[in-house]
């Protein structure tokens, strides 16, 4: 509302309701962008030790494994997880459907997901031991996700 110089919340509304881009200028201001890959480092180490572990012991091997991560914005904690995925399948040396479907309601955010392309980064301290195989600019994390086993991350935007 200070931006644009308008007095109180009445008046904001009857420029919404008058200007389409501001109703989008207005959804990007209020979307929460922040993402990385394994950001949240206790968070993907309890995944990793505790819940990883069990989503393949609870299951035989073969078994088919689907996983959502909704609000994933670009996609890089979608991908953190299709990796956590695969390096669990390497070392039980199992091979098996794995899916992660990732949704968000920021359609740009959903395009950069699909796309799986990231700048070169640092591995993250929580990140696992395999995260330079899936690097940039060692590969991008859609052919990460989907080479040399079976496990997929798709990126899908929420409807609203």
């Amino acid at each position: 509302m200070a931006v644009r110089q308008v007095p109180d919340l009445e008046a904001y509304v009857a420029h919404l309701q008058q200007d389409p881009s501001e109703v989008d200028a207005l959804f990007r201001d209020l979307l929460i962008g922040v993402t990385s890959f394994f950001r949240d480092p206790e968070a993907f180490k309890a995944l990793e030790a505790k819940v990883v572990p069990r989503l393949f012991a609870d299951r035989p091997p073969g078994a088919e494994l689907r996983i959502w991560s909704p609000g994933c914005s670009t996609g890089e904690e979608a991908y953190g997880i299709a990796i956590l995925l695969k390096e669990r399948m390497e070392a039980l040396k199992q091979i098996r459907k794995v899916q992660v479907f990732a949704t968000d309601i920021d359609s740009h955010a959903i395009a950069t997901a699909r796309a799986g392309l990231y700048r070169p980064a640092s591995p993250p301290t929580s990140a696992p031991s395999g995260w330079r195989a899936f690097s940039p600019p060692n590969r991008t994390a859609a052919a990460t996700a989907s080479s040399g086993s079976s496990a997929t991350c798709w990126c899908f935007p929420s409807r609203t």
